[in-house]
């Protein structure tokens, strides 16, 4: 799966502005140019691995906070909301919602 560079440019960004640091403190506190950096958060270049890292670790965040995939985080209530839904319904109900939903799937 590949990285969505602005996606990943905007939550570097987020994190960094909540602390309310500059671009130049980030990028000095990652050790990293701060042209650099800025392209980084346009979505202008990939950091590499270890870049990354370093902007995580000055950000005081896990990898994982800047690697999100925000598309996947939006349809857990989706998941829930049918979850609590469906919790509702007898074992037939369920189903027969399963069978009409891979009906739908094959079309």
């Amino acid at each position: 799966m590949a990285i969505d560079r602005k996606s990943l440019g905007k939550r570097i960004q987020k994190h960094r502005k909540e602390l309310d640091l500059t671009q130049a403190t980030l990028a000095e506190r990652a050790k990293l140019d701060t042209t650099y950096l800025s392209q980084v958060e346009r979505g202008v270049k990939s950091p590499s691995l270890d870049a990354l890292a370093r902007i995580a670790k000055a950000l005081k965040v896990g990898l994982g906070a800047l690697l999100e995939d925000t598309r996947a985080s939006k349809s857990v209530p989706l998941t829930k909301e049918i979850a609590e839904i469906l919790s509702a319904w007898t074992p037939k109900q369920r189903r027969a919602v399963l069978q009409a939903l891979r009906t739908l799937a094959e079309l």
